[in-house]
């Protein structure tokens, strides 16, 4: 069965201050990143070396669904996130997806977080430099979820996943681009 990305998410109303005012917000789409890679675009060329001192490039994925989760040391909704991202990974073990994290704090920091609470199951590269995380990614709000599929942005989210339907939809968002988009 193949499943449109709406025929398997409710929206779901999240309250919200906005303007000094409580109002609700609709998941996911007032959570579609507006400032970053719009979808349909190529990811940028990236290489990186991660924390295992592995160098990454966003080609070496091809043929795979990729997928990137932009945090920070600090972030309490990225904290929350952790054990639904790392059900999500193992739910995901040996498919022809990859997950990759991009941490925008400094290796040491990255590191001693990672000693100290463990992995959630991606990859880890660190780049300190807040300036190149917008440049090249267009991401300004933590934590955001991009979504590649054969070089090409399919979904571009800035919201923590903290939730178990959160992480549902995004599992079979997952899903969805595995069944119809490779």
């Amino acid at each position: 069965m193949i499943f449109s990305v709406f025929s398997y998410c409710q929206v779901k109303k999240i309250p919200a201050m906005i303007g000094g005012k409580l109002d609700t917000l609709n998941f996911p789409n007032d959570f579609k990143n507006k400032n970053g890679i719009p979808i349909g675009q190529d990811l940028p060329y990236f290489s990186y070396v991660d924390i295992d001192n592995n160098t990454i490039r966003n080609t070496d994925f091809e043929g795979k669904l990729l997928v990137l989760n932009f945090w920070f040391v600090g972030c309490v909704g990225c904290k929350q996130e952790e054990p639904y991202l790392k059900k999500l990974t193992e739910h995901f073990e040996n498919d022809k997806v990859e997950f990759v994290s991009i941490c925008q704090s400094n290796e040491s920091k990255t590191r001693a977080y990672l000693n100290k609470y463990g992995d959630f199951g991606y990859k880890v590269i660190s780049i300190k430099s807040k300036k190149e995380v917008f440049k090249m990614f267009g991401v300004e709000l933590f934590t955001t979820h991009i979504i590649v599929n054969n070089g090409k942005v399919v979904e571009n989210l800035s919201f923590p996943l903290t939730t178990d339907d959160e992480i549902e939809w995004f599992k079979r968002r997952i899903i969805d681009e595995l069944t119809t988009g490779m």
